[in-house]
C-alpha cells in the first residue's frame, strides 16, 4: 500500500512475510498508524481508548513522537517492524 504524506511516497505496508521494516519515532496521523499495523481505524482506535488520557491529543492531525513511542510502548510494537 502505497500513501501520500507532504507529498512524498511511502510505502508502509510492502514486505512479504518475516521480513522487518524499520518504523521510525517520527510524528504520524492515525491512518498511517493503521497501515504500520495493518489493522482498520476502527480496531486501532479500540486499541487506544482505553490510553487516551495517557497519550493526550493529536497536534494538527498527528501524534507527536513522544505519543508514537507512548502508543508503541502501550499497545505493543507493529508486526513485522523493528523501532
Amino acid at each position: 500500500m502505497k500513501e501520500t504524506t507532504n507529498g512524498r511516497l511511502e510505502s508502509l505496508r510492502q514486505n512479504t512475510v518475516g521480513e522487518l521494516t524499520h518504523v521510525k519515532i517520527r510524528p504520524y496521523n492515525i491512518k498511517q498508524l493503521c497501515a504500520i499495523y495493518d489493522i482498520s481505524r476502527a480496531c486501532f482506535e479500540g486499541w487506544v481508548k482505553p490510553f487516551k488520557k495517557k497519550i493526550g491529543p493529536q497536534r494538527g492531525g498527528y501524534f507527536t513522537p513522544l505519543q508514537v513511542e507512548m502508543i508503541f510502548r502501550l499497545c505493543g510494537a507493529p508486526k513485522n517492524a523493528f523501532i
